[in-house]
Parts: structure tokens; C-alpha cells; sequence
């Protein structure tokens, strides 16, 4: 041989252990296990995230878009607190095995499962992208699909020729609002209105009443924080505290009060003109020697499997058998609201012009309170009938609802009595 014709083998022999493939370990070990990857918004400070069972916390993914081949989808019942809920499982092969999970009715599960039955059966063949995208409020996801090799979108949720309405009156059908009411049914069992009478007669209105003031930006920072610790979110963090100072002004430890809903979740309705807003019922019950940290998780599960049980009021007032009339709220008499919508910038020729979100001043109910995100600060305004209640009780319930808190910022661990005085 000669010593070109060595050199050559070397080098041959070299190319080939590069590229072999790499040595197999034999003998017991572990098989290996595809990660789970959760889609929804329970924790503010991540779109989807994964779950660390050894240190019993979520793991946040910063990127919004995993691509991969769609190896599976399957739909799975699983047993949660006491019901069956079916969840989408997405598996994809990529740097390893991932399954994408989300509950059954969330708007990320149907943009996913409409957008594959789009597809055409070579696409499956193709690495894909899905990609997770926030909606209005901090409840709502969506799902995009996208093809990597041109980045161009191949989801269109609701394209021109869809009947909306016909799709809005299945999504809407007897089965489905019987489902739903099902779960208001045990929800709203045994609750009450805190002052109002239920025997049908209309409350005598007086004129309306209005308090503001504000909390200032390091209170509202630090209520965050708070959210961001313990995996909820701003509008938990304040309805845990305005709960707890219900409870100290009224005397009850159960709590009902009415949260606006935009109802504009589908993209062809957040650009339509028109009134979509709903109400949602939201149940609190204080456990004063529990700490304030555990009423917080309560409340915001409570918030979220609200929200993703949503009637029309007039159904959901049909299905407890709530008496109507002019003047009244059969179900909750408290409204509480967290305006924290992004105001779009208005630019005219050779004019200064801003916008501000606003109260509207009205009140719907007999006591309303509405935040306000201005900047860093949050506004709070009171809404109050008259002579139901006066100045004096809503002075006092601000007073209670401010130290509170201001002592969640600080201490969210604190026992729930002691954080209202």
C-alpha cells in the first residue's frame, strides 16, 4: 500500500466514525418520556409553559413557537377536582418528544383542531409550527399554525365563506348550554346576595353616586409581584383582596360578584361593531385563618373555570331560576371590573390628542368597583346607589379594600383576618 493510498484510508475511516451513528448503551435504564407542554394562561408571567413535578412548580417557555413533525392528536378524559374534562394532546417529534395540551372547549384547542382539518394530508409530512398568541383578556390563547420554510400563517379561524352565525348557534345548542349550566348549578348552589332582596321586589334607585382615587404605582407593582409568585394573575391578586374586605364590611364569608366579559374572543368579532359584552358570576369563600396566599390560588382557579364555563346571562339566569324584574339583579348585586385593555395612540395633523379609558359612571348595579390601569397606577372607582348605601359605607369599604392591599403587597402569606383591619 502506498502511503497516499494510506493517507486515504485514514481519512475515509475518519469520515466514516463522524457520521455513524452514535453508540447505543445497553443494559437497564429509563425509557425515554415526551414533555408535556401546557397551554393555557394560568401563570402571567408565561403563554404555556412546562410542569416540574419534583419542585411542584411550573417552568416557563419563553419562545412562542415550537416546530416539529405531528407524530398523534388525541383527545384524553382526565378526572379534575372531582369531574371529567377532556383535553387535546398534540404530540410532536422535534429535538425530542413534546405533547401540546389544553382543555377541550379553550379557543387554543378549537383554533388548533380546525386548522388541522384544513390541512392538506402532504403537510403532515412537513415540519410544522404552532405557535401560541395572546387574546384580549388574561384568560384567552390562541393557536397558529405556521409553515417554517416560508413563515407564512396557515390558520385563518374564521375565513369568509364560514357561516358565523350558524357556527355560534352550535356552539350554543340546548346539549351545550345544558352542559354549561351544569356547572353553574353546583357553583352558584347556595349563594346569596349580599343586601338586595330576592322576593321579586324592584330596589328604589336614587341618583348616582360616584368615588375615585388611586393606588399608587409602587403599591400596584408590588401587587405584581405578588400575582407573578404565586402563578395568577393581576385581576385575581385584586379580586382575592376585594373578597376579603366584602367579607370584613358585610359580615359573610360567602361572596358572589359580577365580572364584565368582553366576549370578543374570535377575531372576525373584535373587529365588528357591536355590543358582545357578557357578565360572569365569580364565587368567593373566605376561610379568615387560612393564608392570604392559599384564598389567592382558590380565587383564581375559581376565575378561570368561570370564565371557560361562560353563558349568556339570560341562559344562565334561566338555568338557577333566578327571579327577574325591573331595577334588580337576581344572582349578585356587586360588580367588579379590572379595565386593563392596551388604549390605541391616536395621531392627528397638528393636533395633541390622547386617550383615556373612562369609567362610564352608571351604576348597573347596587355597589360597582372598577380599576383602571393609568400608566403605573390603577384608578378606583365606586359606583353606589342611593339611599341603598351612602358615603359614609363606601368610605369605609375603601378604606378596607385599600389597606388590604397594600398588606397583600407585603405580606401575601399573612393570615386572611389580618390582612383586612
Amino acid at each position: 500500500m502506498t502511503q497516499e493510498s494510506l493517507l486515504q484510508a485514514i481519512l475515509d475511516e475518519l469520515k466514516a466514525a463522524r457520521h455513524a451513528p452514535p453508540a447505543v448503551a445497553l443494559g437497564f435504564s429509563s425509557p425515554p418520556k415526551p414533555r408535556f407542554i401546557y397551554a393555557n394562561r394560568q401563570y402571567n408571567n408565561c403563554l404555556w409553559y412546562f410542569w416540574n413535578s419534583a419542585k411542584n412548580e411550573h417552568e416557563p417557555i419563553e419562545s412562542n413557537a415550537l416546530t416539529g413533525y405531528i407524530e398523534k392528536l388525541e383527545i384524553e378524559e382526565k378526572e379534575f377536582r372531582g369531574r371529567t374534562e377532556s383535553k387535546v394532546n398534540l404530540t410532536l417529534r422535534a429535538d425530542k418528544t413534546y405533547i401540546i395540551q389544553a382543555g377541550f372547549e379553550t379557543l387554543f384547542a378549537k383554533g388548533l383542531l380546525f386548522t388541522l382539518a384544513k390541512l392538506p394530508a402532504d403537510a403532515f409530512r412537513q415540519p410544522v409550527m404552532i405557535a401560541v398568541e395572546p387574546g384580549e383578556s388574561e384568560q384567552v390563547l390562541f393557536c397558529r399554525i405556521y409553515n417554517p420554510a416560508n413563515g407564512k400563517s396557515v390558520f385563518a379561524p374564521w375565513p369568509d365563506d364560514t357561516d358565523w352565525a350558524a357556527t355560534e348557534r352550535t356552539a350554543w345548542s340546548p346539549p351545550a348550554l345544558a352542559q354549561r349550566a351544569e356547572f353553574w348549578k353546583s357553583q352558584l348552589d347556595g349563594s346569596k346576595l349580599l343586601w338586595s332582596r330576592r322576593d321579586g321586589t324592584a330596589q328604589g334607585a336614587g341618583p348616582l353616586a360616584r368615588w375615585v382615587c388611586a393606588l399608587p404605582a409602587a403599591e400596584t407593582r408590588a401587587l405584581r409581584e405578588v400575582a407573578t409568585r404565586h402563578g395568577a394573575t393581576l385581576f385575581s391578586t385584586l379580586l382575592a383582596a376585594f373578597q376579603l374586605s366584602l367579607w370584613k364590611w358585610t359580615g359573610s364569608d360567602d361572596v358572589v360578584v359580577g365580572t364584565p366579559v368582553a366576549n370578543r374572543h374570535k377575531e372576525v368579532v373584535r373587529q365588528t361593531m357591536g355590543y358582545f359584552a357578557g357578565v360572569v358570576p365569580l364565587r368567593g369563600r373566605v376561610a379568615p385563618s387560612l393564608p392570604f396566599s392559599s384564598h389567592l390560588r382558590a380565587t383564581h382557579t375559581t376565575a378561570v373555570d368561570s370564565f371557560a364555563h361562560a353563558l349568556p346571562f339570560a341562559e344562565l339566569a334561566r338555568a338557577m331560576g333566578a327571579p327577574g324584574g325591573p331595577g334588580r339583579h337576581s344572582i349578585f348585586d356587586v360588580r367588579f371590573a379590572l379595565q386593563n385593555h392596551p388604549v390605541p395612540d391616536i395621531d392627528l395633523p397638528r393636533i395633541s390628542t390622547r386617550l383615556h379609558m373612562r369609567s362610564t359612571g352608571t351604576a348597573r348595579f347596587d355597589l360597582g368597583c372598577e380599576l383602571t390601569e393609568t400608566g403605573d397606577e390603577l384608578e378606583v372607582v365606586w359606583l353606589y346607589r342611593q339611599p341603598i348605601l351612602g358615603a359614609s359605607d363606601v368610605a369605609d369599604l375603601d378604606r378596607l379594600f385599600r389597606v388590604a392591599l397594600a398588606r397583600v403587597g407585603q405580606n401575601p402569606d399573612a393570615r386572611s383576618d389580618a390582612i383586612v383591619p
